[in-house]
């Protein structure tokens, strides 16, 4: 017998992309991602090797927030993965994609669908993201977003177990609308 869920799947559709919240089924296309060290080098909290026992407490803690947005993203398979969560005072943006899809314009697409929610949902009028310094694509994704740079620091990356310096973005509202037009509930991006 198949259970139903309690609540419906919040399921965001852009152009090119499905975006859905983390199932069981992703942990492989997870853990397939996050092992590539180009990928987890960029990224503050993902350790190395990476596990399907991390991939499946992911997911886990993620079903107990249904509400927030936290997505997978797919085109016929699993290649990314974007958020705005509550990790710091201000929501916060992070988001990455498997290395064979870099490039493509899929995390500015699906970022733009992640952000219109989160704007929504969390109520807020600014939200932050971090990028390595070195991570020049990531900053150029964010600057098509509309974010800013407000600052500059060094974080912890878990994957090469050392610091490295990086820049603190922030959106604002008012310029993500300037961008993209008024936030409407029925639309992704």
């Amino acid at each position: 017998m198949t259970k139903t869920p309690s609540q419906p799947i919040d399921i965001l559709i852009t152009r090119r992309l499905t975006l859905r919240p983390p199932l069981d089924v992703d942990a492989e296309a997870i853990v397939r991602g996050l092992s590539d060290i180009d990928v987890a080098s960029r990224l503050t909290s993902v350790p190395q090797p990476y596990s399907e026992k991390d991939a499946r407490d992911w997911i886990a803690r993620n079903r107990s927030n249904p509400e927030k947005c936290k997505y997978t993203v797919h085109r016929e398979q699993l290649i990314g993965v974007v958020s705005v969560h509550e990790k710091y005072d201000t929501p916060t943006l992070g988001y990455w994609f498997a290395k064979p899809f870099w490039g493509k314009g899929y995390a500015t697409e699906a970022a733009r669908a992640v952000l219109a929610r989160a704007f929504r949902v969390y109520g807020t009028d600014v939200i932050e993201s971090y990028a390595f310094e070195d991570n020049v694509a990531s900053l150029r994704v964010m600057e098509k977003l509309g974010f800013e740079a407000i600052g500059k620091g060094e974080t912890f990356c878990k994957a090469l177990g050392t610091t490295k310096p990086d820049v603190k973005t922030q959106l604002k509202r008012a310029a993500f609308e300037r961008l993209f037009g008024a936030l409407d509930a029925k639309e992704a991006a």
